[in-house]
């Protein structure tokens, strides 16, 4: 292996990834469908079609988060279900990362949005 290629590294996300700082708001939920926790303000490392990964002062081991990202201008109030999938310490802080669905049929029984 040559210089070139150690400082080559291959990329194995599906989606392209977009490096976005906005805040939000997360709500976390077990996989029942029932709030676990309060919810807690981080803000957003980089999205793409298919995830998102945020920046967060404590580790968060909930499996589901319920993720609203405030109206902006002229936009509404936007929600996501984000399914955790990663988490690592980026001293001082963590990096939160998972997979988002479109509705909240990840997350059976209680619907968070209700």
């Amino acid at each position: 292996m040559n210089d070139i290629q150690a400082d080559y590294i291959v990329e194995r996300r599906a989606e392209p990834r977009c490096p976005v700082c906005i805040s939000m708001e997360a709500i976390p939920y077990d996989s029942h469908g029932h709030r676990a926790n309060q919810p807690f303000t981080a803000v957003t490392k980089d999205v793409s079609a298919s995830g998102i990964s945020f920046l967060h002062d404590a580790v968060i081991l909930d499996r589901f988060l319920l993720v609203r990202f405030h109206r902006l201008n002229q936009h509404n109030s936007q929600q996501i279900v984000l399914e955790v999938s990663r988490r690592r310490q980026v001293w001082p802080l963590w990096e939160i990362a998972g997979k988002v669905h479109s509705g909240t049929e990840a997350i059976q029984g209680q619907d968070p949005l209700a």
